[in-house]
């Protein structure tokens, strides 16, 4: 008998545990693995940011966006890029499209030298029922692409809805279909998703403040 109660004490602390290294959305669409917190903090954060874990080193960024939208409304690519470059400057290094559960997964890499030190920025931006969901990896002087930290982040993402076999007006072929308006409206909502970028990197700004403060304050070792 104790020996049982010993082996169920181990499996609740093993699924303690593992729950402690995942983040879940409020609405329990999304979630991702927790970064090391080690060498990660989880800081303060305001709509529409969800949660941000920033480097103890101030290098790597990790952060959780949710941004409503009207429903059924898809993104376009091409649309989020022109969003991010107008407002963030630099270059698209990558852009990729892939359909996860369904649903259209944009990753994005930005690279911009007009913050000091040079800024490259990857997202996960995804629309799942009238919410865009935008995962982002900023590093500062890092190439996000190539940092463990940054990949395992990004690639943690799961989804926690039903499948959808053919998202709202996101099939093959559908743009072909849309009236003028329709396609307006797209473009400028997905440009909007892609410009917020100034906006989270502001909080950044903020959040690298507040770690310089609070190491500045910590008593010095005798």
């Amino acid at each position: 008998m104790h020996s049982l109660l010993k082996t169920f004490a181990s499996v609740c602390l093993l699924v303690s545990s593992v729950s402690a290294e995942e983040w879940k959305s409020a609405d329990g669409v999304i979630s991702v693995t927790v970064p090391d917190e080690s060498r990660f903090v989880e800081t303060e954060s305001q709509p529409p940011v969800s949660i941000i874990w920033a480097s103890t080193d101030e290098t790597l960024t990790l952060m959780i966006a949710e941004v409503q939208i009207p429903p059924n409304t898809p993104l376009r690519q091409s649309s989020i890029e022109q969003g991010i470059t107008g407002e963030m400057g630099g270059q698209i290094l990558n852009s990729t499209s892939e359909m996860r559960q369904g649903y259209e997964l944009f990753t994005i890499t930005n690279q911009s030298q007009d913050f000091t030190p040079e800024l490259i920025m990857s997202q996960n931006i995804i629309a799942i029922n009238g919410k865009v969901y935008k995962l982002m990896a900023m590093g500062f002087g890092k190439d996000v692409r190539t940092d463990p930290d940054a990949e395992k982040f990004l690639s943690s993402l799961k989804i926690h809805v039903a499948r959808r076999d053919t998202p709202p007006q996101a099939a093959p072929g559908s743009w072909g279909a849309s009236t003028n308006s329709e396609t307006s409206m797209v473009d400028f909502i997905s440009q909007k998703l892609g410009s917020i970028g100034i906006l989270l990197l502001l909080i950044c700004g903020i959040v690298t403040l507040i770690l310089r403060v609070s190491k500045r304050d910590e008593p010095s070792e005798l």
